[in-house]
């Protein structure tokens, strides 16, 4: 949709004054905020978060842009729903190593929502960080607590949070008092894989197989299994053998993405890749950039049993594979000589 925007406003300000729904919170953490508007000096948020095809096509970012002379954008931005009290009001958390998002659903839409920095992944901490921004939400909406409340997000997160123990290959519900939440359920989805986020595993939800979805540092090809690798917070832990010995060196860890990425084109060949971040190596070859669906396949999940049991499934299919033990791999690794 086309939107006049008046000068010497914050965009972000003016937007939000006009009732529209900022994607990502506007906080400069994501990169959602896309917006068509070419007459915009591109920023540093610009270019850490955009291809420079996109830049040059005009898109620019929502969240951090002073508009000194009168313009028009294109957005796709929705309004927030005009409802004062949600009917049946229920929250999720999205608790990843780069950010918090906590927000308010009503029958399955997200008609608030905030992104935070993230937190130490302790109990807590974690649990402090919900509750205070959750209330704060349901005060503003003239809610005493939610329905039912969804936490997914990192394994050493939900871990921390939740104390269950993990993996988990069944998502389950259970009585959110028990964990000091104010709500009636928790939702916690499946967390099949070691080291692998519940976030990444909801967003394969519908993915096609055949497909390789990049996440981070996570790998997933969607075949008759689902093929999850994670080359790790500590890169030379996942380095061949014959070299765990030597010193660790920044590029190494360079070198394991890249060969992670060649060894699943070469073994998989798959139709498909796509990825949620700017990262140029991938860009190369091949992938596509696309939004996240996390928030939105959260919301799903709180009132659809039928999502639920897709996610299931999903999770049951999911094996991880440690690569440096691979031949093939070793061999890609070794021939990487560009970092």
């Amino acid at each position: 949709m086309n939107i006049n925007i008046p000068a010497n406003v914050n965009l972000k300000n003016h937007l939000e004054s006009l009732g529209y729904m900022f994607p990502c919170g506007g906080k400069g953490l994501c990169g959602r905020c896309k917006i068509e508007a070419p007459l915009l000096k591109p920023t540093k948020l610009d270019n850490r978060f955009l291809t420079k095809d996109q830049i040059d096509a005009g898109i620019r970012l929502a969240c951090d842009k002073f508009v000194e002379k009168a313009i028009s954008i294109e957005c796709d931005f929705q309004l927030k729903p005009k409802h004062n009290k949600p009917e049946d009001p229920c929250a999720y958390a999205i608790f990843n190593d780069d950010f918090t998002e906590i927000g308010l659903l009503d029958d399955g839409v997200i008609i608030d929502n905030i992104i935070l920095e993230a937190k130490e992944p302790s109990a807590n901490s974690l649990r402090a960080q919900f509750n205070s921004n959750v209330i704060e939400l349901f005060e503003k909406y003239d809610i005493a607590k939610a329905v039912t409340i969804v936490f997914i997000g990192t394994f050493e997160r939900i871990e921390a949070l939740t104390k269950l123990p993990l993996p988990i290959t069944y998502g389950e519900m259970y009585d959110a008092i028990d964990f000091q939440l104010p709500g009636e359920n928790l939702y916690i989805p499946p967390v099949p894989i070691k080291n692998i986020a519940s976030s990444d595993i909801i967003e394969l939800l519908d993915t096609p197989d055949n497909t390789l979805l990049i996440s981070g540092n996570s790998f997933f090809f969607t075949g008759h299994d689902i093929v999850c690798v994670n080359i790790g917070k500590n890169p030379k832990d996942n380095l061949p053998n014959n070299i765990n010995n030597t010193p660790y060196i920044d590029s190494d860890f360079k070198r394991a993405y890249m060969a992670t990425l060649k060894y699943f084109i070469h073994k998989f060949n798959p139709k498909d890749i796509i990825t949620f971040e700017n990262n140029q190596v991938t860009i190369n070859c091949g992938a596509r950039i696309v939004e996240r669906r996390a928030r939105y396949l959260a919301a799903e999940l709180t009132i659809s049993n039928r999502k639920k049991a897709a996610l299931n499934k999903i999770a049951t299919r999911c094996v991880s594979i440690s690569l440096p033990e691979t031949d093939e791999w070793q061999s890609f690794f070794t021939n990487i000589k560009d970092y």
